[in-house]
């Protein structure tokens, strides 16, 4: 039996700039086109580029989300935050219900025969049940971070984070299936709301071409692909380079940034660093360059306030790193998902302090050539055969989406997406 025809509703839309985009984009590729059309209700500020051309004539509705909360300056928010959080809850439901009038006629046009919705944002959690229930189709879900982790993100007030949990912990129930991206979430979901949990791991095309991992011999670089969201960690790093005049195993060392932002606080005791920011790359120039890195830096932040996403959520960098068969130096705490997934696959080193010694012995071992870069490599290959491949994907994609996947020569053909207003 073929998968159904679905509708996905999400406030990141497939393509080639965010994390999610690409997640989403290397997922829906899968799918036979003619049975997938997508709702992105899209913050106001949100950059909509083209659609990926991986994704040939996917259908695509674009429509903005009302403001999710009200910012304040620190003054005002002491005076009036709290109640004018709570007053504004109710009238961005009432918004909300113009969506919903909109995507239930999207998919009413398109004779969609169930709702996938990815719950990354407070208005796509308002939309799931609903669209679903009018459509009288089935309910499927895909998690990338703890609705807590969105909540604290979008700054929302008390009443809106107790109003979203409760409809995160129906919406699992209802559900029937939910994707998430690692088995500390599948397991945690499972067990607290009687989630049927999968994991969905994202894979490159094999169509995008990974060049055999080939580091440069006179220099080691530690390269870094993202967001920064780890400032504590990236400083211990630095300090700890700087301790020794960035140079370990007797070469010199370099930390390479690629993403759409820097934030890079650091105490270098008035000496010099070397780093270099390359801003935003695509995803082949980005294979590229970790083709020829020493390792891969994944910073993981110790801080209480981000530890059950850490303890949940799953980088996506990793999987990247791990496709392209760069070593992985961990940074973070002990109990995180990609900590798990590590001790699971054992593809690089890991440090779990901000100790200056420690970090540098957990660097010396990565980057030295020697039986943790050997065993690394092992354990990459094992990986790619066991988990990050395209049939494990495609299986765990028809697993979620209910019916059978077949091998696409081409899931989408070549030409460009179909973006509109109105579908």
């Amino acid at each position: 039996m073929s998968i159904p025809k679905t509708l996905l509703i999400t406030s990141t839309p497939p393509g080639d700039g965010s994390v999610g985009e690409i997640y989403l984009r290397e997922v829906c590729r899968l799918l036979p086109q003619e049975k997938l059309v997508c709702f992105a209700a899209v913050s106001p500020a949100y950059f909509t580029g083209p659609l990926s051309s991986d994704l040939g004539e996917l259908k695509v509705v674009m429509e903005k989300i009302p403001v999710e909360t009200l910012i304040f300056r620190p003054i005002i928010q002491r005076l009036i935050g709290k109640p004018a959080r709570a007053l504004y809850e109710p009238v961005h439901t009432k918004k909300v219900q113009t969506l919903i009038a909109r995507a239930i006629a999207f998919a009413a046009r398109h004779q969609v025969e169930q709702v996938w919705a990815v719950l990354n944002s407070p208005t796509i959690l308002k939309m799931a049940r609903k669209v679903a229930f009018a459509l009288k189709v089935p309910l499927v879900a895909l998690i990338w971070d703890p609705p807590q982790a969105i909540a604290r993100d979008r700054r929302l007030g008390s009443y809106s984070t107790s109003s979203m949990l409760r409809e995160f912990g129906q919406v699992l129930k209802t559900a029937r299936a939910c994707a998430c991206v690692s088995d500390p979430m599948a397991d945690a979901y499972r067990s607290e709301f009687g989630a049927n949990t999968l994991v969905l791991h994202r894979v490159f095309s094999k169509s995008k071409t990974l060049k055999p991992w080939a580091p440069k011999s006179d220099q080691i670089e530690i390269v870094f692909s993202g967001s920064n969201y780890a400032p504590k960690e990236f400083a211990a790093l630095v300090n700890a380079l700087t301790s020794v005049d960035w140079r370990i195993n007797n070469k010199p060392v370099k930390l390479v940034m690629t993403g759409s932002n820097i934030n890079l606080d650091v105490f270098a005791a008035g000496k010099p660093m070397h780093v270099e920011f390359l801003g935003f790359r695509s995803t082949e120039e980005m294979l590229q360059i970790l083709a020829n890195a020493t390792c891969a830096y994944l910073p993981y932040p110790f801080s209480p306030e981000m530890a059950l996403q850490a303890k949940l959520s799953f980088p996506d960098k990793l999987n990247t790193y791990i496709e392209v068969g760069c070593p992985v130096f961990y940074h973070g705490p002990k109990d995180s998902a990609a900590a798990a997934y590590m001790q699971k696959f054992a593809v690089g080193a890991g440090c779990y302090t901000h100790d200056e010694n420690d970090i540098l012995a957990r660097l010396q071992s990565i980057t030295s050539g020697g039986e943790t870069v050997r065993r690394a490599q092992e354990e990459m290959e094992r990986c790619r055969q066991m988990e990050l491949n395209e049939d494990a994907c495609r299986r765990q994609l028809a697993e979620l989406l209910g019916g059978k996947l077949e091998k696409l020569e081409s899931a989408s053909g070549h030409a460009s997406g179909h973006i509109n207003g109105h579908g």
